[in-house]
């Protein structure tokens, strides 16, 4: 066996093997060993070495066992990736943005993802500016609408504001119109004014004046600073008409 012939094709002159079992079993005769790179075949005295992929020429490749699966001599990739395959990875570099139309957002900022996908940031932003089918907006602490710089517009079929304590609710309804009515609240000095209603709601408050009926033919008088009774004339006129 340790007759080597030639440099490109290693023979084992004058003898002839036989496999039994996982042995192999030499007998007069000439049998020859092949290899594309004769560098990946090492031999010293008698052991002839088939070197594997570990080697900078290689022979039989050897596999990691945590990117490879051997079974009954069969070699699959773990996690048996392939085309229908779902695997997991821990990590995944890409040299280009993953485009939308293959599940990415076809972006490396956020910015453009936003832009790409049409979404909005969240927070304080000027991306959304039109809410076309929103049916609630709600929230657990305050919320403040303002348009510093321009019109705000509150417009509904039918328009109710409301104030609630959990328990009772005022509410401000605005009847179904009939006809273009403008309302305006004048400007006024600061102050905390009230809006008077028929509830009476400002009696002896602002200087409204206020009268439980006066008795016909008697001529008014206020009775308080913010309330008119009748007086002690009498409209004589009245009586003998």
């Amino acid at each position: 066996m340790s007759n080597i012939c030639s440099r490109w094709q290693l023979k084992l002159c004058d003898v002839s093997w036989c496999r039994r079992g996982n042995q192999l079993e030499w007998s007069s005769g000439q049998s020859s060993l092949n290899a594309a790179d004769p560098n990946s075949i090492a031999s010293s005295g008698t052991t002839i070495t088939l070197r594997d992929a570990t080697n900078s020429r290689k022979g039989l490749a050897s596999f990691n066992a945590a990117n490879f699966s051997v079974t009954s001599g069969a070699v699959n990739l773990v996690q048996d990736i392939g085309s229908g395959a779902t695997p997991t990875f821990a990590g995944l570099s890409l040299g280009s943005a993953l485009t939308v139309a293959n599940g990415g957002t076809g972006a490396t900022t956020a910015a453009d993802a936003r832009t790409n996908l049409g979404a909005a940031s969240s927070g304080v932003n000027n991306d959304i500016t039109t809410l076309g089918s929103v049916t609630s907006i709600a929230s657990g602490s305050g919320l403040t609408i303002n348009a510093t710089s321009g019109t705000l517009s509150l417009q509904g079929a039918a328009t109710v504001l409301a104030q609630t304590n959990g328990t009772n609710t005022t509410r401000l309804d605005f009847a179904n119109p009939t006809a273009d009515v403008t309302y305006r609240l004048q400007t006024a000095a600061a102050g905390t004014y009230e809006v008077c209603t028929t509830a009476g709601n400002c009696v002896g408050v602002g200087g409204g004046v206020t009268t439980t009926g006066g008795t016909i033919g008697k001529l008014s008088r206020f009775v308080s600073g913010t309330a008119i009774g009748d007086s002690i004339i009498t409209d004589m006129a009245q009586r003998y008409r």
